[in-house]
């Protein structure tokens, strides 16, 4: 489907605002239809971000309204159909009110990709627009059926505008998630610009026979005489998701999407502790915080969660679910300036795609534009030549190994031996870094000269990873 994005500036936006608020405090009904093609629509979801009802045989709802109401009512649109304008303001909003939802019919195959980017932080405007833009022609080559973005465009100060100039290129739909620097931590709605730009900061739809949830997980909070984000959903959107995935029948699978990771050890890895006791900078989910999240995903058909904010891969697997922080678009915030753009894990820049075959969901990284790689992972470090020694250390980087990896080494086609999780740290960020492995043994027995070493990662449900590379001992 062409994408036909509906565009407009926060000024001329009737944004979720504090004004919004209120009048939603004041309670209130408000009632339409939801229509396809014309016809009426049954069973399709409506909400204000805290309730959730559906229309009924003639495609008719009716929504109360109250101080929990999130600054929107909008439909989640239903399997085989599609608008952009998918939310209306509740600011401004007088009785008897009347909100209608014309949607369009479009084609939805059952087998489909998403493209998931994150962490564009367009504001590096130099550096950061031809490369976007680069990645957006490859995105579009891909013929996903739509682009998943999980937030840090940088909407906030004023990075908005040239984040959907360059989206404007794309030739399929976008819906965003909001990240930490989308947020206006001093504003009094810190959530007016982002909405301003793509509507709801949380919502849900549907496409193929999956249903899609984006959630908001940022929490302006004061910490030592300053605003910050903390990893919170609160209470209106729990229950929002309750009743959405309620209304959701268990058979469908349900694809989430975050920013700031729900699970992660980003923080036990680079050094810290629980927030914000002994970690200085901006906070991930702890397993307390995330507990009735993750029970709620838990009892639904949830096999998959898409998260950003880390610029790295890791892949984690709690309660039956994966967890994936996936690799940023800008790279460590587009410090290359040249060349090869890493993420804070060393993988080359890029995005992620989740394939929907035959109701089965997988997921892959994918390099991007300069930074392209036909390889899966790499050794590090084999610049040098290796000086024989009883104890020689090989490093490999798998570029998106889950958590639960195993690995193992050969060298010059020999025995295949283990490899370690690498507990060292590197990286940008010098940290402990994830699908890392390390190998030590002995070289005293190798010939002066050119050799190959070839490292193995295997995990269930994924065949092995092989990749080889050249060294010389000396």
């Amino acid at each position: 489907m062409k994408r036909r994005r509906f565009l407009q500036s926060a000024a001329g936006l009737a944004a979720w605002s504090v004004a919004g608020r209120a009048a939603a405090s004041d309670g209130g009904v408000v009632r339409g239809r939801v229509t396809g093609a014309g016809k009426p629509l049954a069973g399709v979801r409506v909400s204000d971000g805290c309730r959730v009802v559906r229309t009924d045989a003639e495609g008719a709802y009716e929504l109360a309204l109250g101080p929990d109401s999130a600054g929107f009512v909008f439909v989640s649109c239903p399997p085989g159909y599609w608008t952009e304008r998918f939310y209306h303001a509740i600011a401004g909003l007088t009785e008897p009110q009347r909100l209608d939802f014309p949607l369009t019919a479009v084609d939805q195959p059952p087998d489909f990709d998403i493209a998931v980017i994150a962490d564009v932080h367009i504001e590096k405007r130099e550096h950061a627009i031809p490369r976007f833009q680069a990645t957006i022609a490859e995105i579009n080559a891909l013929a996903p059926a739509l682009v998943w973005d999980l937030g840090d465009m940088s909407v906030y100060p004023d990075a908005g505008p040239v984040y959907t100039d360059c989206t404007r290129a794309l030739a399929m739909p976008l819906r965003a998630c909001p990240g930490n620097h989308d947020v206006g931590l001093y504003d009094a709605d810190p959530r007016a610009l982002f909405s301003g730009f793509f509507g709801p900061t949380y919502y849900s739809f549907d496409w193929g026979g999956v249903h899609c949830v984006t959630l908001d997980g940022n929490t302006v909070v004061e910490r030592e005489g300053k605003n910050t984000v903390d990893a919170c959903i609160n209470g209106s959107q729990l229950r929002w998701l309750e009743a959405d995935l309620a209304a959701t029948p268990p058979e469908t699978p349900v694809l989430c999407a975050i920013h700031i990771p729900i699970v992660s050890t980003y923080i036990e890895r680079r050094g810290g502790g629980s927030f914000p006791e002994t970690f200085p900078i901006a906070p991930q989910f702890s397993a307390a915080r995330a507990a009735v999240l993750l029970e709620i995903l838990r009892a639904h058909n949830v096999p998959l969660v898409v998260q950003g904010h880390a610029h790295e891969n890791e892949r984690a697997t709690v309660k039956g679910i994966e967890f994936v922080s996936t690799i940023s678009v800008c790279g460590s915030w587009w410090r290359a300036k040249e060349g090869i753009e890493r993420g804070v894990d060393n993988v080359p820049r890029g995005y992620r795609v989740i394939e929907v075959r035959g109701g089965r969901i997988r997921h892959r990284y994918v390099s991007s534009a300069e930074s392209k790689t036909t390889h899966q992972g790499e050794f590090e470090g084999l610049e040098a030549k290796v000086p024989r020694a009883a104890a020689t250390p090989f490093l490999f980087n798998g570029y998106d190994a889950p958590n639960h990896a195993a690995a193992a080494f050969q060298i010059d086609g020999g025995a295949w031996q283990p490899m370690a999780a690498f507990t060292g740290k590197g990286g940008y960020v010098t940290m402990q870094m994830p699908h890392h492995f390390e190998a030590v043994t002995d070289t005293t027995g190798l010939a002066t000269g050119p050799h190959t070493i070839t490292a193995r990662v295997t995990w269930p449900d994924a065949g092995p990873v092989e990749e080889s590379a050249a060294f010389a001992v000396v």
